[in-house]
């Protein structure tokens, strides 16, 4: 065996550096999934793509499903705390040495083939999977979608939650190139969720070819927001009075007519619906907590599709007191487009680097707020110096808004130790 630890596996994993690898990667993949026989033999598999919103999709997803007592496996990514997180099993995190044994299976698979990191977890997470038997596999894809290695599982259903800018210096310059990328999850006469709007043509080219049902938010599902409580509907299914989840409802009601498409397949009650949406949970996606009378509000937030809504949640609650960000992102994000719409709405700026290669330094997020004339702003060399900056300075009242990258969100001491730690900075 390589390593007997899962850190080893990591660490070594880290090591390679292989950030980006050549289309023919896929393939190399395929080979050793193929090898291993990692297809599901009759699980149902749903597929999540896009560009905001698949984390939050997959966790509605997860929640009713196992509401609905039926064996569950979520393959999401990245991971704030732990890599663990990335493979659930009935909603628990695969304990260490499962996942130990399976990096090891997959590398003696692959002899001498290159994969990088991602692929590594992904091909690991189909094995665990396999291994347990489930009813269901959810899978959220990393980038794009054509060739991802989720992509290597045909799904039963594909969701789509939006196409917009992220990744373009892999996936193309143009909403209908990366759209192409995103489509490349469809299956010849398989249900295709959309949930947006407006969407490019290609996906209803895509769609047509493939004689894919394409399903849309807003013409064959929609919802309504009112006060406490939320409806749904599609064609054939209605739901009223839902209970709010924590999550973008637009997020839920895609969640929600997956389910409704694969009701013959998957039976789910009105009750285990309303049980799941109760306690679907997703840490990191508007997350609010107080130390010692500060708001600390955690975000992901990283691109300019994403960004908007955690600005709006900010000023529907019409936060008093001064607001602090703390901000880290990856080189390989439109800084700018992500940051320029939270002119005026910070008093100060804490800005950090993040590790190479993709990490952006603090230098080049600073340079990104300038051209959008945002001047009050710090730097540091590491999340949790922006952190503590930001906590002392606050005072009561005040509002430390975390955001960006997934590096930056899984820095913050949300530990009760490091909790006190904070709360003792801030008495300094």
């Amino acid at each position: 065996m390589r390593y007997d630890s899962l850190d080893g596996w990591l660490h070594w994993l880290e090591s390679l550096r292989i950030v980006r690898v050549p289309d023919d990667a896929f393939f190399r993949a395929q080979k050793i999934a193929q090898q291993l026989h990692l297809f599901p033999d009759h699980s149902t598999v749903i597929t999540v793509g896009g560009t905001n919103g698949k984390g939050s999709v997959v966790a509605v997803l997860e929640s009713i499903y196992n509401a609905s007592n039926y064996r569950v496996g979520a393959y999401t990514s990245p991971h704030l705390f732990s890599f663990n997180e990335r493979i659930k099993i009935n909603d628990k995190p695969v304990e260490d040495s499962k996942i130990v044994e399976a990096f090891q299976a997959i590398d003696e698979c692959r002899k001498d083939e290159s994969l990088n990191y991602f692929q590594f977890a992904t091909l690991v997470a189909f094995l665990l999977f396999k291994q347990s038997d489930l009813d269901v596999w959810l899978l959220e894809v990393g980038v794009g979608g054509r060739l991802d290695t989720v992509n290597l599982i045909d799904p039963d259903v594909a969701v789509i939650t939006q196409v917009g800018w992220d990744h373009c210096d892999v996936l193309g310059d143009t909403l209908e190139q990366i759209a192409v990328e995103k489509a490349g999850i469809m299956r010849k006469g398989k249900p295709v969720i959309v949930g947006e709007e407006e969407i490019p043509d290609v996906l209803f080219s895509k769609a047509d070819a493939l004689k894919a049902p394409l399903l849309m938010q807003g013409r064959n599902f929609q919802y309504e927001a009112l006060n406490a409580e939320w409806s749904w509907h599609s064609t054939r299914t209605r739901l009223d009075h839902l209970p709010m989840p924590k999550v973008l409802l637009q997020n839920a009601s895609t969640a929600l007519m997956a389910i409704d498409v694969l009701q013959e397949r998957l039976p789910v009650a009105r009750i285990e619906i309303e049980r799941g949406l109760e306690r679907v949970k997703i840490f990191g996606r508007c997350t609010w907590i107080e130390v010692q009378g500060v708001n600390v509000l955690l975000d992901v937030a990283h691109n300019p599709s994403a960004t908007p809504f955690l600005l709006h949640y900010l000023k529907a609650r019409a936060v008093s007191g001064k607001k602090y960000a703390v901000v880290g992102m990856m080189q390989d994000k439109d800084i700018a487009g992500a940051l320029q719409i939270f002119k005026g709405t910070f008093d100060e700026w804490f800005l950090t680097s993040l590790p190479k290669p993709r990490g952006a330094n603090c230098e080049q997020i600073q340079s990104a707020l300038k051209a959008c004339s945002i001047e009050k702003t710090h730097c540091y060399e590491n999340p949790m110096k922006a952190i503590d900056a930001a906590f002392k300075q606050a005072t009561s009242g005040d509002w430390v808004v975390v955001f960006g990258s997934f590096h930056v969100v899984a820095a913050f001491p949300y530990r009760r130790d490091a909790m006190n730690r904070v709360s003792t900075l801030r008495k300094q």
